[in-house]
C-alpha cells in the first residue's frame, strides 16, 4: 500500500474496519517504507510514518485534513503536526523525519538535534500537539530508502481510569527489516477505551 505520493503538505492514513478494545492487549507490526524524492537523505523527505491512535472516525480524520487550516491557508494536520494535528487524544508512534524547533523539544524544554528521530507524540483535548516530555530517540539510516520493521504494543493495568478510559503502557519497537538492532520507547499513557488503529505517512515542505 502507498500512502503518501511525491506531493508536499499532504497526508495518507490506512485506518482497521472498527475499533480497538483499548481494555484488553494490543499487537501490531508491519513492515515500513519510506523513499526521498531526488535525494540521497531519506530524512529530506519529510515529516512523518508511522502508526496512529485515534478516538476519531474516518470520517472526521478525512473532515479534520480538509479543513483544518491555520490563517495563512497551510494545514494545521500534516508537516510539524504529524498527521494528527486537530484529532484530539491522539497518538502517533514512528519516525519524525523532519525536525520542527517549535514543537519538537525535549524534555527539558531544549529542541531535539536531529531529523531522524522516532517517537511517541500525543495531542491533548483541543488536537494540540504536545511539545514536551515524549519518549524520542535517534535512529540514524543511510541512503535513499529506509526499509524498516515497526511494532506497537498495548499493555492495559488491571484498574480502568472510568467508564470512558484506560491506563496502561505503550510501547514502540522500530527495528531493521533484516532483524538489526531493535530501538524501543514505551510509555504510561491514558486514553479512550474505544480508540482506532491504523498507519499513517504525512509530508511538509519536503517529500
Amino acid at each position: 500500500m502507498n500512502l503518501v505520493n511525491n506531493k508536499s503538505k499532504s497526508a495518507g492514513y490506512a485506518l482497521f474496519n472498527g475499533a480497538i478494545d483499548m481494555t484488553q492487549k494490543v499487537s501490531f507490526s508491519g513492515n515500513f517504507s519510506l523513499q526521498a524524492n531526488s535525494s540521497t537523505d531519506p530524512f529530506a523527505a519529510g515529516d512523518s510514518l508511522g502508526f496512529i491512535l485515534t478516538p476519531k472516525s474516518t470520517d472526521f480524520i478525512a473532515n479534520n485534513l480538509k479543513s483544518n487550516l491555520a490563517a495563512d491557508g497551510t494545514s494545521n494536520v500534516v508537516g510539524k503536526y504529524l498527521g494528527i494535528g486537530g484529532l484530539s487524544d491522539s497518538i502517533f508512534m514512528g519516525r519524525d523525519l523532519y525536525q520542527n524547533s517549535d514543537v519538537d523539544l525535549d524534555g527539558s524544554g531544549t529542541e531535539n538535534a536531529a531529523s531522524n528521530n522516532v517517537s511517541i507524540r500525543q495531542t491533548n483535548n483541543l488536537g494540540e500537539l504536545i511539545k514536551q516530555a515524549y519518549p524520542t530517540t535517534s535512529v540514524p539510516n543511510t541512503g535513499s530508502t529506509i526499509t524498516e520493521n515497526m511494532k506497537i504494543d498495548w499493555q492495559p493495568s488491571s484498574t480502568l481510569t472510568n467508564d470512558k478510559n484506560v491506563t496502561g503502557k505503550l510501547t514502540y519497537t522500530i527495528s531493521s527489516e533484516n532483524g538489526g538492532k531493535a530501538t524501543t520507547l514505551s510509555e504510561k499513557i491514558t486514553v479512550a477505551r474505544s480508540m482506532s488503529l491504523g498507519i499513517i505517512g504525512s509530508t511538509g515542505g519536503n517529500f
